[in-house]
């Protein structure tokens, strides 16, 4: 299993994990600054958590061409072991 920390590279000055998270509706940000791209559908059938927070009404200030941020407190080689599960 490869880990988010080590497979990561940098676009546009931001680190992004390795596939199969380089594409998505929502990025996932770890505490170590790596962002991780799902697609909310898929962590709202997986996760009850993750389905309960899609729900809430999202900020108005958010334009809504741009990716939502979900920052997490987690730094990367664990999202990576979470998100593979």
């Amino acid at each position: 299993m490869a880990t988010g920390a080590s497979q990561c590279t940098e676009e546009n000055s931001k680190m992004v994990a390795s596939e199969p998270f380089r594409e998505g509706d929502v990025i996932l940000r770890t505490a170590d600054e790596v962002d991780f791209y799902v697609w909310r559908v898929i962590l709202s059938v997986a996760s009850p958590f993750f389905k309960s927070m899609f729900s809430l009404q999202q900020p108005s200030n958010t334009p809504p061409t741009s990716i939502p941020i979900v920052p997490v407190t987690e730094d990367s080689t664990a999202l990576d072991g979470l998100l593979h599960l």
